[in-house]
């Protein structure tokens, strides 16, 4: 059986289709079309053709695979760990989990949901390599990092791949690449190929000019660490507010990329703000936008920056008038 895959445009997704390819080359079965995702597909997403519609790729359409991105009813194979993944009540309604179809929000990592998936339901067994992108996905994508400064060093493979993915654009092939890498090698193989390295180098000069970024032009109010990084020429680093600002609880990030305007939001993962946790659910939070997330991180995309700054606004008033659980409180 031939298929299309379809993963969410970050590490996550990429290593959700890897952990896929591997699993299905190894009963015979292999993918055709390697495509990233994101939310500003939002309004095709939710036509129920959307698969015969779509212009993302030319060619034959194959039976597709959905990993950590929105369901939609027309997967052969949908696996994801969003909370907020269903846009359409009827949607949901009508959703049966099964072998090929699951939700499970308690993995950190969709990656890892994916694998352990297989292993249960179908008696995978994953290779060596397969097991520890598992293990590196629950660290990046569950923001389980030791601390802002291992981000910032870019010590381990798996970061350094992380970086290649998220600093730049790719192209068709180069996404059918990293997801083939990615289901055959160990992340010290790909983190030392030449244009990774050469990628890395870049990114430590980014990461200087970010950091000063910061520091200029990023404002504390309340409990949030809010910056505007729109139209600026800078790469950043994921955590370079938490690097700058520790002691913020909150961060929201106001940036454009692809012709739209994307507001992230998250809470400080490290150990210093563990007993200010629980004040939002981050991703119930930004659902009337119609974007979606964890408890503890989220994204949503606008078309116009008026829209954008109006609701990175809201979210920050959301999360300064909110009141700490008890447990909170009495600390």
């Amino acid at each position: 059986m031939i298929y299309d895959i379809y993963f969410h445009n970050d590490f996550d997704g990429r290593a959700c289709a890897a952990v896929m390819l591997a699993f299905l080359r190894s009963r015979g079965d292999d993918i055709e079309h390697f495509t990233p995702v994101n939310y500003y597909l939002l309004e095709d997403w939710l036509d129920e053709k959307f698969f015969e519609k779509h212009k993302l790729f030319r060619g034959r359409r194959n039976p597709p695979i959905i990993v950590d991105f929105l369901y939609h009813p027309a997967a052969a194979w949908w696996f994801e760990h969003h909370p907020t993944t269903f846009k359409k009540p009827e949607w949901e309604k009508r959703f049966r989990a099964d072998r090929q179809h699951r939700l499970e929000p308690q993995y950190p990592s969709c990656c890892h949901l994916v694998c352990a998936s297989l292993q249960k339901d179908f008696a995978w067994k994953a290779p060596q390599h397969i097991s520890e992108l598992v293990k590196w996905l629950d660290v990046i994508d569950g923001a389980q990092y030791k601390s802002a400064k291992q981000t910032i060093e870019l010590k381990e493979p798996a970061l350094r791949v992380n970086e290649y993915i998220e600093r730049q654009s790719h192209t068709k092939a180069e996404n059918a690449w990293l997801v083939k890498a990615l289901s055959e090698r160990p992340l010290a193989s790909i983190a030392n190929e030449p244009k990774v390295k050469q990628l890395i180098r870049f990114v430590k000069e980014q990461d200087k000019k970010g950091i000063a970024f910061y520091k200029k032009h990023a404002t504390v109010v309340g409990r949030v660490c809010y910056i505007d990084r729109t139209d600026v020429d800078i790469t950043f680093a994921h955590y370079t507010a938490q690097y700058v600002f520790p002691k913020a609880m909150y961060f929201v990030r106001l940036s454009d990329r692809d012709g739209q305007y994307h507001v992230n939001v998250g809470i400080n993962p490290w150990p210093r703000s563990l007993r200010r946790r629980g004040l939002v659910h981050v991703g119930n939070m930004l659902k009337p936008f119609k974007g979606g997330g964890h408890e503890g991180v989220g994204g949503v995309e606008f078309k116009t920056r008026k829209e954008a700054e109006h609701a990175a606004k809201v979210f920050i008033e959301t999360i300064n008038n909110a009141r700490p659980p008890l447990d909170s409180r009495k600390r």
